[in-house]
């Protein structure tokens, strides 16, 4: 595999520039060469000229729900009814102390329980953390809502409604 001076790939540029070489209608510094093949230095050069062409001037920026850099209000919702059921308080008692976008190591959302395998993977979403009755409290989730209250460490699941919240079957 061929890479160019900044480690992109540039195999579709090599067969791109093979193909123009077999034909002869290959352009080197901007004038037709009509004189053969081209040496290694100058397949190299129009090699490097395309993909050097091909590499944007920045990154992309990653483009997915809520990208802003702050937490959805769906999300923040969420924690809160569970810190609300939890700690046993009013939702309006519920103080949001920090609310971001984080990237955690891997599935675990950066709390892990020992002994447990998870996903090896980046796995983006958000850290909010609350506080009720004086108390922090650290809600980890993924973009799509799957969280865990981090407790020093050690994840602790969304807590149960009461048996009287259900809704009837």
């Amino acid at each position: 595999m061929l890479t160019d001076l900044h480690g992109l790939e540039v195999r579709g540029v090599v067969l791109a520039a093979t193909a123009m070489i077999s034909l002869g209608g290959c352009m080197a510094g901007g004038s037709q060469q009509a004189s053969g093949p081209l040496s290694v230095d100058e397949r190299r050069e129009v090699i490097e000229r395309q993909a050097r062409d091909k590499i944007p001037a920045r990154a992309p920026a990653r483009e997915t729900a809520g990208d802003s850099g702050e937490v959805p209000a769906a999300i923040k919702n969420l924690f809160v009814d569970d810190l609300a059921q939890r700690a046993l308080v009013r939702r309006e008692s519920i103080t949001v102390l920090e609310a971001a976008q984080r990237e955690w190591p891997d599935g675990s959302l950066g709390c892990a329980t020992p002994g447990m395998n998870y996903m090896q993977m980046v796995t983006p979403g958000y850290l909010v953390r609350l506080q009720a009755n004086g108390q922090s409290y650290s809600y980890h989730s993924d973009l799509k809502g799957r969280f865990v209250l981090c407790d020093g460490g050690v994840p602790a699941p969304p807590a149960k409604r009461p048996a009287s919240d259900k809704p009837a079957k």
